[in-house]
């Protein structure tokens, strides 16, 4: 994944300044579990509208925490994401093994 920096010309990237930050890229191999992790979270959140409720308040909350360091920001938001996962039809054992990557 490569990030924006923490300044955009004379803006500053900081928690409560959301227009600062423009974008996320990913770079990922066909067919790898990220890129069918990421395809079946955008799809579950576009039809469930529950699961796309519960995580954007945990985005938002993580935001409005301070959180800045991506490790703690995707493990603090793992039990939704498995849930998400979960509700797309993982089973269990790629569930673990997502829940390992994110600890």
């Amino acid at each position: 994944m490569f990030r924006q920096p923490g300044r955009i010309g004379d803006e500053d990237v900081t928690p409560g300044k959301v227009e600062g930050m423009k974008r996320n890229t990913y770079v990922t191999v066909e067919g790898c579990q990220s890129l069918k992790n990421h395809m079946d979270v955008k799809r579950m959140l576009l039809i469930n509208e529950d699961l796309r409720n519960e995580y954007g308040d945990r985005k938002k909350m993580l935001f409005e925490s301070g959180v800045t360091d991506i490790d703690e920001y995707c493990r603090r938001k793992t039990d939704v994401v498995l849930k998400i996962l979960k509700a797309a039809g993982w089973n269990e054992l790629s569930l673990e093994d997502v829940r390992k990557l994110n600890e």
